[in-house]
């Protein structure tokens, strides 16, 4: 019975990674779409692509307001949208590559 059952798990995960790899996102389309408008040139490429995935984050901003507006109990107790990071990141160098990793603090409302 345990080895039907890895079987048919195995198939199900063969078939949605193999549908999962063959669907072509939107955004991989206006990058063939830029790439071929500009093709010698790959900055002006670059930066149609880049533009179309600005105007999708700002999009996808203004419906998170929206529906925050819409229900402020999603938002958490003292939320503020526009309010930037504060200086207490807790920093710490990582001695293998050298970058500097900072961590927001974590509060329990």
């Amino acid at each position: 019975m345990k080895e039907i059952i890895a079987i048919i798990g195995t198939v199900v995960l063969i078939v949605s990674l193999w549908s999962f790899a063959k669907a072509e996102s939107i955004s991989n389309k206006v990058m063939k779409q830029c790439v071929e408008m500009y093709k010698p040139d790959w900055n002006k490429a670059a930066a149609c692509h880049s533009d179309y995935r600005v105007g999708q984050r700002k999009t996808d901003n203004e419906k998170i307001k929206k529906l925050l507006a819409e229900k402020p109990w999603y938002r958490g107790k003292n939320w503020n949208w526009e309010e930037p990071a504060k200086l207490n990141y807790s920093c710490r160098k990582d001695l293998s590559n050298g970058a500097t990793i900072c961590q927001r603090p974590y509060y329990i409302n």
